[in-house]
C-alpha cells in the first residue's frame, strides 16, 4: 500500500516522529516494559487541496516493546484525523498492526491486529518541529500462540515523541488535460 501511495502523490510527506514511554499490560499491576518507536505520515490525495494542510493522514510506525518477559516488534498502518494548524493540535489514529513477539523463550507472530492512539502535539512558533504525548493501545491478537499461552494480550502505552512537521508541501501528480 506504501508503495502506491507513494507513487500517486510528489512531495506529500507530512510529518515524522520519534517517541519513547511506557507499555502496561491489562493482565497485570506493574509495568509491562518500555517501547521506543518511529512514525512517517503522508497526505491522503483526497483530503489535501493545494497549499492547505490535511485533516487526515496516512501513517506507517515501527515500535520496538522492550519488556522483562517479552520483546516485540510491531509495524502499523493507519489514518490519522489531525485538528487544523495552530500551536496546539490534536490527533486520532486508528489502524491495524503486524506483530513478532518472543515471550518467556518462545516466539509468537500476529495477523491483523487493532491499534488506536490518541494525543496531543505541540507545535514552536518559528519551525516545523513539535512535542507530542500519545496514548495507545495495542490489541494483540497471534495468528498462533505457543501450547498453552493465552491468544490475545492488549496493552496501554504512553509514549512522548518530538518530530517536525513538512509544511507546505501539499503537491500531487495531476493527470494534464485533455
Amino acid at each position: 500500500m506504501l508503495v502506491v501511495l507513494l507513487a500517486a502523490c510528489e512531495g506529500c510527506l507530512a510529518a515524522n516522529r520519534v517517541q519513547a514511554g511506557s507499555a502496561w499490560n491489562t493482565k497485570g499491576e506493574a509495568q509491562s516494559g518500555f517501547v521506543v518507536g518511529t512514525e512517517t505520515a503522508f497526505a491522503l490525495p483526497s483530503s489535501s487541496p493545494a497549499r492547505k494542510p490535511p485533516s487526515f493522514l496516512f501513517r506507517s510506525s515501527l515500535d520496538f516493546l522492550q519488556g522483562p518477559e517479552r520483546s516485540t516488534v510491531a509495524q502499523g498502518n493507519g489514518v490519522t484525523f489531525v485538528t487544523r494548524p495552530g500551536v496546539l493540535r490534536t490527533y486520532a489514529t486508528l489502524g491495524v498492526q503486524y506483530f513478532l513477539e518472543r515471550t518467556r523463550g518462545r516466539t509468537r507472530g500476529g495477523f491483523t491486529s487493532p491499534f488506536g492512539e490518541i494525543g496531543v502535539r505541540l507545535r514552536r512558533l518559528h519551525d516545523d518541529t513539535f512535542v507530542s504525548v500519545g496514548l495507545s493501545g495495542w490489541l494483540m491478537v497471534p495468528r498462533w500462540a505457543p501450547e498453552g499461552e493465552a491468544g490475545v494480550d492488549a496493552f496501554v502505552l504512553l509514549r512522548l515523541g518530538i518530530g517536525w512537521e513538512h509544511a507546505g508541501e501539499w503537491r500531487f501528480r495531476r493527470r494534464p488535460a485533455d
